[in-house]
């Protein structure tokens, strides 16, 4: 058997490459044998790069070292905080050494509570003032004695005796006489009994035997002045120890007589006492 024949030509030299031609459509996969491998053509122009892809993200890297120290920046100034409490007493510096400066005037401290001392003791007693002059005797003047009736003529001797002289009038002049009676809270309260022309009152007094109310008040007088024998001023009827207020005088009554009136002021609620009026009718 002849083997095969190779016909070799001259080789032509190589032109340049022409532009790569658009893919044809694939056509039916056969399988040949292997040619040999040809030469390695010239690396075509860089295509755009295409999309990114994102792929998961990977493990996080070991931290770097550390970076050097960066620079002290400016310093702030921060507000002032308050003093702190003065600290202890240093102790003396040895004798010749130079003397500190004066340390500022503390604040001044608050004014202490007032004392209260005590009592003074109490001063001696002043002496005793006089003894004031004993006031008039309250008893009246004793009256006379009212004259005697005549005797009767002096029967012959043996016969009867004669009959008895008339007795004298009843009121004797000089003689002093008392009026006396309760009062309450009517105004005006007279006496029943009445004094008579040219009477002479002596004597008055008002017995305190129930407080008065507050605000009351008695006088004591005749129909013609309130209070002629005794004032307002010189009683207290509101007195609760039953006490007796009393007048010495020398007071004329009325002309043509008159009963004791008594005055009661202030309208009080509740009150008592009694009146005692002491007159005579001077002989002339």
């Amino acid at each position: 058997m002849a083997g095969p024949i190779f016909e070799f030509f001259p080789f032509a030299p190589v032109g340049a490459t022409g532009p790569t031609g658009p893919t044809g459509p694939t056509g039916p996969s056969g399988t040949g044998p292997t040619g040999p491998t040809g030469q390695t053509g010239p690396t075509g122009p860089t295509g755009d790069t295409g999309p990114s892809g994102t792929g998961p993200t990977g493990p996080t890297g070991q931290s770097g070292p550390t970076g050097p120290t960066g620079g002290t920046g400016p310093s702030g100034t921060g507000p002032t905080g308050s003093t702190g409490p003065t600290g202890p007493i240093g102790p003396t510096g040895t004798a010749g050494g130079p003397t500190g400066p004066t340390g500022d005037t503390g604040p001044t401290g608050n004014t202490g509570p007032s004392g209260t001392g005590p009592t003074g003791n109490t001063g001696p007693t002043g002496p005793t003032g006089p003894t004031g002059d004993t006031g008039p005797s309250g008893t009246g003047p004793t009256g006379e004695t009212g004259p005697t009736g005549p005797l009767g003529p002096t029967g012959t001797a043996g016969g009867p005796t004669g009959p008895t002289g008339p007795t004298g009038s009843g009121v004797v002049s000089g003689s002093v006489r008392m009026i006396r009676f309760l009062i309450g809270t009517a105004t005006p309260d007279d006496s029943a009994t009445s004094m008579p022309t040219g009477s002479q009152v002596v004597f008055a007094s008002v017995q305190i035997t129930t407080p008065y109310s507050g605000g009351a008040t008695i006088a004591i007088g005749d129909t013609a002045v309130a209070d002629k024998f005794m004032g307002t001023a010189q009683n207290n009827p509101q007195d609760v120890g039953g006490s007796t207020y009393a007048v010495d005088q020398d007071t004329a009554v009325v002309g043509g007589g008159s009963v004791v009136r008594v005055a009661i002021g202030g309208a009080p609620g509740a009150g008592a006492g009694v009146v005692v009026v002491r007159y005579a009718v001077p002989d002339a």
